[in-house]
């Protein structure tokens, strides 16, 4: 079903720079999108979460889509960047990444301070992104979803405490950030996965490339 965005929640996402959608996902999508993205990331490092530190989790947890269909075809959710598109004011929306927040038995992360995704990401500029709570305690914060099954989306140049999503151990976020075709490949040295997309054929100055970088809603 598609989700009808009202005037009042694209007034609240201008005024404030987020806003939270409730029941846009299931339980049973929630939980498997945890154990799916878990799995791959346990493969990447072939060693257990529990022991591993956040940052370790962060350097391994970027573009969880391109290895597993299941992620794939959540992340690249059409209905997602619908939304997106109407909030973030865009007619066309490509996946920029995706990106796991993870903890696991040991929390905190020393690099993380307030800033914006554009601040921090060497895709720039991005449209803007939404956050998903796959598992752990609930932090209170406006910038996490009050329940499982609702998404936060939020600006590009939303001031984020990044900080929160590390605090407890066992906790899980899902962070989908969208570009358009005007997103370019840059140096920024704030970003832990600056040099990433070299892998891919990208040098500093590149548009992103619909081969790599898809489209996933296309309002014309």
């Amino acid at each position: 079903m598609r989700f009808k965005l009202l005037g009042a929640h694209r007034e609240f996402f201008q005024n404030n720079g987020y806003i939270e959608l409730e029941s846009l996902l299931s339980p049973e999508e929630i939980s498997t999108l945890a154990a799916h993205a878990d799995e791959l990331v346990e493969k990447r490092l072939s060693d257990q979460i529990a022991y591993k530190s956040a940052e370790e989790l962060f350097r391994v947890g970027r573009d969880l889509w391109r290895e597993d269909d299941f992620l794939r075809k959540k992340i690249l959710s059409h209905p997602l960047a619908e939304i997106g598109a109407e909030l973030f004011k865009k007619k066309k929306i490509m996946i920029g990444f995706d990106q796991l927040l993870r903890t696991g038995s040991k929390p905190g992360f020393s690099n993380m301070v307030p800033s914006s995704l554009n601040d921090i990401s060497s895709i720039f500029p991005l449209s803007g992104a939404l956050l998903i709570h796959l598992s752990g305690t609930r932090i209170p914060s406006e910038i996490i979803p009050s329940q499982p099954e609702n998404i936060i989306f939020f600006s590009s140049d939303a001031i984020i405490p990044w900080e929160i999503f590390f605090q407890l151990p066992n906790q899980s976020y899902l962070l989908i950030a969208y570009a358009h075709p005007e997103s370019v490949y840059v140096l920024q040295k704030k970003d832990l996965h600056t040099h990433a997309l070299k892998k891919r054929g990208y040098v500093f100055g590149d548009r992103l490339r619909h081969e790599t970088h898809p489209i996933i809603f296309n309002a014309n």
